[in-house]
């Protein structure tokens, strides 16, 4: 019942989704700010903490304001619109919009606990707790275990589609799987041009002993 009301309802669903979508930018800007004053002392990540390429520049620079994060939520607010007038409104066809409610709001939820892992762990870091030494990412490291989370994420929510038949989960499942998918692919690029420059710097360095 409370499904049914909630996928009748469009305005509800708008209103959570920008809830959502503006916590996991804020969400990230926070976790950019801790790393920039003191986890980067004990953590760097090779590039950027953020991982989308079209935000990393705001995400750098932990802007407050960034006219990027508003023409994308308001360009994914008309993309939820569109889909319920079309699915729901022309089709009747309410499990489709379900899923993928599923794969906008499953892909959002696994964002936030990814967050708030990251903000705990460098809280702590700041407050000199639990970790010592110095560890580096290299890009494509953590591209990679994004992927291997996303993928996680991916399955478990197949299972619970299957034991629930909630076509929910299954949009959730499908957008994980290729989101890291996509993440997966970039790691793969990013090694590539990593190990590019060492190969060629060796074949100098064989040349110059000859």
């Amino acid at each position: 019942m409370l499904k049914e009301l909630f996928i009748d309802r469009i305005e509800l669903v708008l209103a959570l989704w920008a809830i959502l979508y503006i916590s996991d930018y804020y969400l990230t800007v926070w976790a950019a700010r801790l790393y920039r004053s003191s986890t980067s002392s004990h953590i760097s990540i090779e590039g950027s903490l953020e991982i989308t390429p079209y935000f990393r520049e705001d995400i750098d620079a932990a802007r407050l304001i960034s006219t990027r994060f508003l023409r994308v939520l308001v360009l994914s607010l008309l993309v939820v619109t569109f889909a319920w007038i079309i699915t729901v409104r022309t089709l009747g066809a309410k499990r489709i919009f379900e899923a993928i409610l599923g794969g906008f709001f499953l892909l959002e939820a696994t964002a936030h606990i990814r967050h708030i892992r990251n903000i705990a762990l460098m809280r702590q870091v700041r407050r000199n707790q639990g970790l010592k030494g110095k560890i580096e990412y290299p890009r494509w490291l953590s591209l990679e275990i994004s992927a291997i989370e996303l993928s996680g994420f991916s399955f478990l929510f197949l299972v619970i589609s299957v034991f629930t038949r909630a076509y929910f989960f299954a949009g959730g499942a499908l957008t994980c799987l290729l989101t890291g998918m996509g993440h997966l692919l970039w790691s793969r690029k990013s090694k590539a041009a990593a190990v590019k420059p060492e190969v060629e710097t060796q074949a100098g360095n064989s040349i110059e002993s000859l």
